[in-house]
């Protein structure tokens, strides 16, 4: 893995800030650095001698929709453009508040880290609230310039969650941070090992980031995560039905176009009109049963299908799928009884049994058997009776 590519003219600047403001050291303070506790010294710095990291979790899942707003790319060294990045980490909600008013009480607790030429590893969100509450400098430790990409990731990922002010990555934050890791040649035994994150982890973060990519490129709003934050539910729930379905060694395609097509209604609004809930199972069975196939597809083409339209097509597709796993569930057990039943030796028995008491109880198990069938079937007619009118 390469070294860390600096910004030259930045790394000269702060050197020669420190070294011609002797009271700029403050002492030193302990950091949990590549799992080891290092003592560095801390530095009282200027707030416009650093620039934010474009790669934190919070700011990268922000930053490509916010640009394709605006129109231009985003440039954390551009002072004109700080604005948007501190509007990134410090969007209009009670957390931003409680923190902003633990800044002003209590000062900044611990200092953060930046590199030598004044990316911010750690401390973004601090560096903005200094900014918006017009403090001129914030303290930092400085990091050794010879860290490398994979180093620098360990260190991000390593102090995840502030001493002061905490944030962690959650959410689609913490999918992007993995699926950062691999791309800067993390194994999956290093992440296991370092980050606590499994395997599995890792195949679903890289498997829902890859179907948000796809809902939003559907969408014509690549790029946008923010505007998938409130669905995640969706798209984890989403990949594990998927997961089901290639186990049958069915086509997925078709199911991801209704997934899609029903997030569609979720998309701008404050509550979603569809919940996680509603994808459990429901994608699952239509991918084998033809009634529940043909109630979530029935206007998967048609453009001009109203919202109402195609929440009666849920809803009727969630019947038909409670009614088929019921059906399931039902039969299994019955033929669970049958076998319990029919292992019984009723002739070496000491107990005296009724006559034909063995053959009603298998017979009454093969009516229920029947009545639970005709059940499922009286479900299938009344959907497709909703279906004509």
């Amino acid at each position: 893995m390469g070294m860390t590519i600096f910004n030259y003219e930045r790394m000269d600047d702060i050197a020669r800030y420190i070294e011609e403001n002797k009271d700029a050291l403050k002492g030193t303070e302990r950091h949990r650095i590549l799992n080891k506790i290092t003592e560095l010294p801390v530095y009282e710095i200027p707030v416009d001698k650093l620039h934010f990291n474009e790669n934190n979790g919070r700011i990268f899942t922000a930053k490509h929709g916010l640009e394709k707003k605006l129109g231009f790319t985003l440039d954390s060294k551009n002072p004109d453009h700080e604005k948007y990045f501190i509007q990134m980490l410090l969007p209009d909600e009670e957390d931003t508040n409680r923190l902003m008013n633990e800044m002003k009480q209590t000062g900044q607790a611990n200092a953060g880290l930046i590199m030598p030429d004044g990316k911010v590893i750690n401390g973004n969100r601090r560096r903005a609230m200094k900014i918006k509450l017009k403090e001129r400098t914030i303290r930092v430790s400085i990091l050794p310039s010879t860290l490398s990409r994979k180093e620098l990731y360990d260190v991000e990922f390593g102090l995840q969650v502030a001493d002061d002010f905490k944030k962690e990555y959650k959410g689609i934050d913490r999918l992007f941070m993995i699926k950062q890791g691999i791309e800067v040649g993390k194994t999956k035994q290093e992440m296991k090992e370092e980050h606590g994150v499994t395997s599995a982890d890792i195949r679903d973060a890289l498997s829902i980031i890859e179907k948000i990519d796809l809902f939003l490129e559907y969408c014509g709003r690549e790029g946008e995560y923010s505007i998938v934050s409130n669905m995640l539910e969706h798209f984890k729930d989403f990949v594990k039905e998927l997961n089901k379905i290639e186990k049958l060694e069915e086509d997925s395609f078709e199911a991801e176009q209704v997934f899609f097509k029903l997030m569609k209604l979720n998309l701008d609004k404050k509550e979603n009109v569809i919940a996680h809930r509603d994808i459990r199972d429901t994608l699952y069975f239509s991918s084998f049963d033809s009634k529940v196939n043909e109630a979530l597809t029935r206007n998967i083409d048609n453009d001009e299908a109203s919202e109402s339209d195609l929440l009666l097509d849920l809803s009727i597709a969630k019947e038909l799928a409670k009614a088929r796993k019921d059906n399931d569930s039902i039969l299994r057990t019955i033929n669970k009884l049958i076998g319990q039943i029919q292992g019984v030796n009723v002739q070496c028995s000491f107990f005296d049994f009724e006559d034909n008491g063995y053959d009603k109880i298998i017979k009454g198990l093969d009516k229920l058997v029947s009545t639970t069938n005709s059940f499922v079937e009286e479900v299938q007619n009344e959907a497709t009776e909703r279906f004509n009118d």
